[in-house]
């Protein structure tokens, strides 16, 4: 209890003394604490994107519910209400709707995610629910004012009007170029600490696409309604048709399709991502799919025993390893891993690891027994045993020369300091095997478990797919792969409700079109044809 800590002065009379604090969280904390940092930061621009879908989605509602109230308003607007009353009545039902929905929804997200409060959510529940406040009264008023304006001769206000959605484009485009031209010269932010503009990537890369998609769509279509002409069914040239004259208001749904489309491919990226880093990870936990250690007192792996476990079904490669205690010239002790280089090479090479140098180990031709041995060493090592040096293994003092270095060996920690020895540089007096490396992607583990209680009992055995199980498993990685898989389901919902909310915004329209048609003699799954030749080009192009 730190208050009792605290008094302690007071309780032996005031006398000033010093307390040490230790705790073995100051070693475990920081690796957890840096891997929350990054699954935050990987996962924040998937949260943004899907905010930016969502008030997508709710924009079309406001859209949808705006086109049932226009002729209300268009009636309270001809008995002389001024347009800030009819933007105060949209807002008032947009309220009694919004505000009660999100305290439902916040509260949800409370008790479904208990734990600290995080800011960006915070942020991006107000912005989603600011958007459902803002857009039906904008939109009302909006209405209002387009079908009161008196526009000027109809050549000039379509050459105003196509200048000003120029300008508009072009002030669009320039601030997501501009926003991500910092975001690359800035680049990724520190760990821990978030970057608005860099999640807002997704966001300002899908600005520019969706308005090029919103030019190109007249034209593209325009020029298939002209080929649908030469055929001579009623389908294709009617629903291309009437996806032209859609197509004004394609931008808005063409974003959110494409943002949709982007957290999908997103999170298949990372979760390929997770899953490389993971197995990379296992790769620099062990050298090998299995690592078989015997116990320190023991004449190691016998001949017999080599023989049984490189018989283990699945083993591809194999390599033994005799990790000594070696003592350089000024006293110091150095670990010494004693390999077959050839050998070593040859399991390595069947890994994903770097190369093993077997080349830099080989024996000199005519070298005798009083010549230098070329060894590697590991960074640690380095400044220890400098070019070169002796050292006194196995009852022998050998002249080193350090031909190389190396970052790992089986048997030994990564990082550690170390030597590698050839073997033919001790002779007869080369030890048996104390580690022996298993590779194989197939590798019997049950049989290597028995094979390896059967010839050297007591021998601890680390396998590669346990390790790798046990990273998948580990909490912050498994539960942003979760969210990454919630996220994808996510984007496929709201794709799935844009195309029902496009379907519903030109339903009206739609069924005036088919109505004539259907007095024409159009069939019922001619019309459903229609309806989805309409939608099809824009899921295309936001698919490419």
């Amino acid at each position: 209890n730190l208050e009792h800590v605290t008094a302690l002065p007071t309780a032996v009379g005031g006398t000033a003394f010093e307390v040490d604090f230790s705790s073995g969280l100051v070693t475990v904390l920081p690796p957890v604490l840096a891997s929350d940092a990054a699954v935050q930061g990987a996962l924040s621009p998937l949260f943004i994107s899907l905010a930016a879908v969502a008030a997508v989605v709710l924009l079309m509602g406001a859209m949808l519910v705006a086109g049932h109230q226009r002729a209300e308003f268009a009636v309270m607007r001809a008995r002389g209400a001024a347009l800030a009353q009819v933007a105060a009545l949209a807002a008032r039902g947009a309220a009694a709707t919004v505000l009660p929905a999100a305290a439902i929804a916040v509260a949800a997200a409370v008790l479904v995610t208990p734990g600290p409060p995080s800011t960006l959510a915070w942020w991006l529940a107000a912005a989603i629910t600011a958007t459902a406040l803002a857009a039906p009264p904008l939109l009302a008023v909006s209405q209002l004012r387009t079908r009161r304006s008196t526009a000027p001769a109809p050549a000039a206000g379509r050459s105003i009007r196509l200048l000003r959605r120029w300008v508009i484009n072009a002030a669009l485009v320039a601030v997501a170029a501009g926003g991500l031209i910092v975001l690359r010269r800035q680049g990724l932010p520190p760990p821990g600490r978030l970057d608005v503009l860099t999640s807002l990537a997704p966001v300002l890369a899908a600005v520019p696409i969706a308005l090029l998609i919103a030019g190109c769509y007249p034209p593209a279509l325009a020029g298939l309604a002209r080929l649908a002409r030469r055929s001579r069914g009623v389908v294709m040239v009617v629903g291309l048709a009437r996806g032209r004259a859609a197509a004004r208001a394609i931008a808005l749904p063409a974003f959110g399709l494409i943002l949709a489309f982007t957290v999908a491919a997103f999170a298949a990226m990372e979760r390929d991502t997770v899953t490389r880093a993971e197995v990379a990870a296992s790769w620099q936990a062990t050298p090998a799919d299995a690592v078989v250690t015997v116990p320190a007192a023991g004449p190691g792996l016998t001949h017999y025993a080599q023989r049984v476990i490189a018989q283990v079904p699945g083993a591809q490669q194999v390599a033994g390893v005799s990790v000594l205690s070696g003592s350089a010239g000024t006293g110091r002790s150095l670990p010494v891993a004693v390999v077959d280089p050839r050998q070593y090479a040859a399991l390595v090479a069947a890994t994903p690891a770097p190369r093993f140098p077997a080349g830099l180990l080989a024996r000199a031709p005519g070298a005798g027994a009083a010549d230098q041995v070329p060894v590697l060493v590991s960074p640690a090592a380095a400044a220890m045993l400098g070019r070169s040096a002796t050292l006194r293994v196995a009852g022998r003092w050998l002249q080193l020369h350090v031909a190389g270095r190396l970052s790992r060996i089986a048997g030994l920690p990564p990082g550690s300091r170390f030597a590698v020895l050839p073997n033919w540089a001790l002779g007869p007096r080369a030890p048996q095997p104390t580690v022996m490396a298993l590779q194989g992607p197939q590798l019997d583990t049950g049989a290597l478990a028995r094979a390896v209680h059967h010839a050297v009992p007591g021998a601890r055995i680390v396998l590669r797919s346990q390790l790798l199980a046990a990273i998948a498993a580990a909490p912050l990685p498994h539960g942003g792969v979760i969210t990454l898989a919630q996220g994808a389901a996510a984007a496929a919902a709201f794709s799935l409700l844009i195309l029902l909310l496009m379907l519903v915004l030109s339903a009206r329209s739609r069924e005036l079109t088919l109505a004539r048609l259907d007095a024409m003699g159009l069939g019922r799954a001619q019309s459903r044809r229609i309806a989805v030749v309409e939608s099809l080009p824009v899921i295309i192009c936001a698919a490419l």
